[in-house]
């Protein structure tokens, strides 16, 4: 759920920068491996997480009614820990800490219906 605030240097240019909610499902899949062929342990983690995103694009007109847009994201989901058994029920506690970020880039074309 973003924002977004622009200006037109030019009646058929939308240059913009944008903001809001990220959410999003995260999925961990650990491995520790002790040892030259030796004991291997795997855990799969998932959470569901809020963070923020922030970036901005550009929009043109390129046909009556019709535009292409590239916009950059910045995501940010903040940081998290899951913990596991490492090596069975005798082995030690592992806690894996996880800050997750994402860089995305969108690029796609609107129509813009006319006015009644």
């Amino acid at each position: 759920m973003r924002g977004r605030v622009g200006w037109t240097p030019t009646p058929t240019w939308l240059v913009y920068v944008t903001g809001g909610l990220a959410y999003g499902e995260i999925f961990s899949d650990p491995t520790l491996a002790v040892g030259a062929g030796g004991v291997s342990v795997a855990n799969r983690f998932n959470t569901v997480r809020a963070g923020w995103t922030a970036g901005g694009g550009g929009e043109v007109f390129v046909a009556p009614n019709w535009t292409v847009f590239v916009e950059y994201l910045y995501v940010d989901f903040g940081s998290f820990s899951n913990t596991f058994n490492s090596l069975g029920f005798f082995g030690p506690t592992m806690t894996l800490n996880t800050h997750v970020t994402d860089n995305v880039v969108l690029a796609g074309f609107n129509y813009h219906f006319p006015p009644r």
